[in-house]
């Protein structure tokens, strides 16, 4: 090779490398408070593709609400929405992504409240919609594992608010909202012009509203010209005073509700006009549903769904009363259209209780979905399609189940009875030693140690290394005991018991518990458990 073209080649590859590199370096996690003490000021500082990480805590006040994100980057708590909260204190909504640049946003892991949707500033748009967020005009936005909990607008979406955009908003609870003109959960006003819509996947929408009594249509969720796919959902304990308990659909749209459940929503108004406890459809809107339970909604017409001027498909759910319950609301004007498909029922679900909606095990609502499932949305297929609202795979059956859970038999455990260092009655481990720790599954009238299977053994996260058949408490009847080494167990110097589990060899899984204390050594250096790596 000439050294001419080797040197070209070289340049080349060098140039590549730096680039590569450069596109990594770019990609900064900023942390609050850490690096900056408000989380506006990291949104600020930070480009797209960066993350804002923010640590655990309650934040609140200027620089912590009303925040504005108008750039593609990541804003996530550090251990998740249990441990990070942002408490509005009733002064503004808590986040606003604005405009295309805000496409390819992800917020994840927070507890938003009491928000109210108010921003006291000119330059931005839609004042009191959108309660906690606001989404407007930015395309793809992703929204996971959060909780909007007692948030408030006297305009829509008292949760959410998302305009001419198409978020993808996942395993977020949705609680205890209000917005008094609508969407007390959810408002999905016009999707995305990039053809893309809204993902709801995997959410629970449910007792909305809050505070304010009253709020007059869709109270989980209020939807126009939006094609919105809601899948794995609890839409659930909603309550409007005209319609729509749990959707209000208008102008036109033609929502996808596919594997949810939506049971006890209301509408409080009497008369003809007010009406569908379930769904409420009006204005050629053309909801399909499926694979979904509707059951126990109520209204004074159309307990389940109340549809004017307007068409509906229904297959393989499970829907109260069936297509009796469908109120079709006629005018000269209106055309409306029911088209019951193949695979309907109308039997009680039967919920394992009260506002508990996991199938019990004679529930005629398993194995009686249809596969595959199909979810229209222009974008690639999410694996989350095929597990329920809980992450269990989807089909355990012969088919899905109806509705946002997935029936999952119970494991039968057989609970056994341990001795951790069998003899010494504190049970008092050093990590640091090197001698074999014992623990012995004891034989008793209701398990026999034989029946255990020692391939499947595991205490503390650690396989056995040895065992013998010894009868530890003189009973008669052997017991069975392991040996593990002690730089193997998952222990740390606050842990207090320990659980071993294993599997007997007819396949039924057993477990036991068993109180201990570490020994710290004195003097001990401040790592000083690192010396058993």
């Amino acid at each position: 090779m000439k050294s001419g073209a080797f040197s070209k080649k070289l340049f080349c590859f060098l140039v590549i490398v730096f680039v590569m590199w450069g596109t990594v370096v770019l990609a900064a996690e900023i942390r609050v408070p850490l690096q900056y003490l408000y989380i506006q000021d990291a949104i600020n500082a930070a480009v797209p593709g960066d993350v804002v990480l923010v640590a655990n805590g309650e934040y609140k006040g200027e620089g912590n609400v009303n925040l504005l994100v108008d750039k593609a980057i990541t804003i996530k708590s550090e251990s998740g929405r249990e441990k990070c909260k942002i408490d509005c204190e009733g002064t503004s909504r808590a986040f606003t992504f604005s405009g295309a640049a805000s496409s390819g946003a992800v917020l994840s892991g927070f507890t938003i409240t009491r928000g109210n949707g108010q921003t006291h500033d000119p330059s931005r748009p839609y004042e009191n919609w959108g309660g906690a967020i606001l989404i407007l005009n930015s395309g793809f936005v992703d929204i996971s594992d959060c909780t909007l909990f007692n948030n408030i607008v006297s305009g829509f979406g008292g949760a959410i608010a998302s305009i001419a955009s198409s978020p993808v908003i996942s395993h977020c609870i949705i609680e205890n909202n209000s917005a008094s003109s609508g969407g007390g959960g959810l408002l999905i006003y016009k999707d995305s012009p990039d053809g893309l819509t809204p993902l709801i996947l995997s959410c629970s929408i449910t007792h909305n509203p809050g505070n304010n009594p009253v709020i007059s249509r869709g109270a989980g969720v209020y939807l126009i010209q939006s094609s919105a796919t809601f899948y794995n959902c609890v839409i659930a304990s909603n309550s409007a005073t005209n319609n729509g308990g749990a959707f209000f659909l208008t102008n036109p749209c033609s929502p996808n509700i596919n594997h949810c459940t939506i049971s006890n929503n209301s509408v409080s108004g009497s008369g003809n006009g007010y009406g569908g406890g379930g769904i409420c459809s009006f204005s050629k809107c053309a909801p399909l549903v499926t694979n979904s339970i509707l059951w126990g909604n109520t209204a004074a017409t159309g307990a389940e769904v109340y549809l004017f001027g307007s068409s509906l498909a229904v297959s393989y759910s499970d829907v109260n009363r069936g297509e009796q319950d469908v109120n079709l609301y006629l005018s000269p004007s209106a055309q409306t259209e029911i088209v019951w498909g193949d695979g309907n029922i109308n039997q009680d679900p039967l919920f394992v209780g009260e506002e508990d909606y996991h199938l019990s095990p004679n529930s005629p609502c398993i194995d009686t979905g249809i596969d595959p499932v199909s979810v229209s949305r222009a974008v690639e297929p999410l694996e989350e399609f095929n597990s329920d609202i809980e992450g269990d795979p989807r089909v355990l059956g012969e088919a899905p189940d109806m509705g946002a859970d997935e029936f999952l038999e119970e494991e039968e455990v057989i609970l056994v009875e341990i001795d951790i260092k069998p003899g010494c009655p504190e049970n008092k481990i050093n990590l640091n030693s090197r001698v074999l720790l014992p623990v012995a599954v004891k034989s008793t009238k209701d398990f026999d140690s034989r029946w255990i299977d020692p391939s499947t053994v595991e205490f503390a996260g650690a396989r056995p290394v040895w065992r013998i058949r010894y009868d530890i408490d003189r009973d008669r009847d052997k017991d069975m005991v392991f040996f593990f080494k002690k730089k193997d167990l998952n222990l740390t110097e606050d842990s207090t018991e320990a659980t071993l589990t294993g599997i007997t060899r007819d396949g039924v899984a057993f477990e036991g518990t068993d109180k201990l204390s570490i020994i710290k050594p004195k003097g001990k250096a401040r790592f000083w458990h690192f010396g058993r790596r």
